[in-house]
């Protein structure tokens, strides 16, 4: 049972059933130079960040087994 969760992570992370998520900031942010003021709507990109080689090795590539040894992250740097 194990290995079929490592599937399904896998597949939900390359399939991208969410592609983004609508939040709105509780107050004033600073993010990365960027100023985000307290009221405006955000809309980080969930797809981006399932195929960001900094978070996953070979991201474009179906790889269970990077969820293997994850250690409880969503990130697949644990396992490859």
């Amino acid at each position: 049972m194990e290995f079929t969760q490592c599937v399904i992570n896998e597949t939900l992370r390359l399939g991208n059933v969410v592609r983004f998520l609508h939040r709105k900031a509780v107050k004033d942010v600073r993010y990365k130079g960027y100023d985000i003021p307290c009221g405006w709507k955000v809309l980080p990109v969930i797809s981006a960040a399932h195929l960001d080689p900094s978070l996953f090795d070979r991201p474009h590539d179906f790889d269970p087994w990077r969820w293997q040894n994850a250690e409880e992250s969503p990130s697949g740097k644990g396992g490859s």
